[in-house]
């Protein structure tokens, strides 16, 4: 998630003034202190208000967390719908999943978390919007053509916690590029291994064995629960399903 600050009305609209405090903030159009901060009226409760370098970011600040309403386009529509904020969360109309930031509910409808996914929709998300280039998927009908130089490697004296992690979508996107060995790729090579693992719905699972050591694997839903959690996990590691670093990748 790369969210930088930056403005991310995703619709092209202008949520104006919709704050939920006083009336539109009025900031000073110039001043002798140029390392002047722009403090946000509307967290008034904290005991330290917030503070931002610009007014671009204290702009982005107030819709993001105190904006009464939010404007999304679904999937399927042509045209932006507004959504209100209730007790300081917007409901996603898709699934009702409360998310507390205007920018996180446009980033969960536009990266189609919450409905089922055709496979022409699994293809256009995660793409940069400036291309048109296209992602090929993986064909697992060639699966057993390269069966034969699939590795083996036993992680002895794994505690597994088979509960997928998601704290929240950055953090989420961090360990599914972990475990893909992309934390230090190009952009564009994390926009592809993102759609990939949204595609088969794999989760990040994280092991840790006796000595401290720390893997990442991505294991289907399906079989979380079949993951020991005493003595030795054997892993099968297939590289040709693996994007990069397939010696310290481990995919189950």
């Amino acid at each position: 998630d790369d969210d930088g600050g930056q403005s991310s009305d995703d619709d092209g609209d202008d949520d104006g003034n919709v704050f939920s405090g006083s009336e539109r903030v009025q900031l000073p159009m110039s001043s002798p202190n140029k390392n002047l901060d722009f403090e946000c009226p509307d967290c008034k409760d904290e005991t330290t208000p917030k503070t931002f370098e610009s007014k671009r970011k204290l702009k982005d600040h107030r819709q993001d967390f105190h904006s009464n309403k939010c404007r999304v386009r679904l999937p399927d529509s042509k045209e932006p719908m507004e959504v209100p904020r209730a007790n300081g969360c917007f409901a996603c109309p898709l699934c009702d999943k409360k998310i507390k930031v205007a920018r996180g509910l446009k980033k969960h409808i536009k990266r189609n978390n919450c409905h089922e996914k055709t496979d022409d929709d699994v293809e256009s998300i995660h793409l940069d919007e400036e291309t048109d280039d296209e992602v090929e998927p993986i064909n697992f009908d060639e699966k057993n053509d390269h069966e034969a130089t699939s590795e083996r490697a036993s992680l002895q004296d794994l505690n597994v916690n088979d509960e997928p992690i998601v704290p929240s979508k950055r953090s989420l996107d961090e360990l599914i590029l972990t475990a893909c060995g992309q934390l230090d790729g190009s952009n564009r090579e994390k926009k592809k291994t993102l759609l990939f693992v949204e595609g088969y719905e794999l989760s990040p699972v994280s092991l840790s064995t006796k000595a401290g050591t720390n893997y990442t694997l991505l294991a289907h839903e399906s079989i979380l629960g079949e993951l020991s959690t005493d003595g030795p996990v054997e892993v099968t590691v297939d590289p040709s399903l693996l994007l990069r670093n397939p010696e310290n990748t481990f995919c189950s």
